[in-house]
């Protein structure tokens, strides 16, 4: 039988979450850590189709919503 051993690391975190988080850089061509990439030409646009649904994007962790309660609403969005 396998014996598998839990480790904790201690890491200094801040008190409060940051006021802004990126979600995605700017573009136009984003590249993921796998190597595919996608286009994103007008990210001003991704934005407002965001406003025009008037509904706070989901923040997921690897799916969790799917099973509990969400941890994470968010809004506004913004380019910088």
């Amino acid at each position: 039988m396998k014996t598998l051993t839990a480790r904790a690391a201690n890491i200094a975190l801040e008190a409060a979450a940051p006021d802004w988080i990126e979600l995605l850089p700017a573009g136009p061509v984003i590249t993921g850590r796998d190597g595919r990439a996608w286009n994103l030409p007008d990210p001003q646009a991704l934005i407002a189709a965001f406003a025009a649904r008037n509904q706070p994007l989901v923040v997921d962790w690897e799916h969790a919503s799917e099973h509990r309660a969400l941890s994470v609403w968010t809004r506004p969005l913004r380019l910088d």
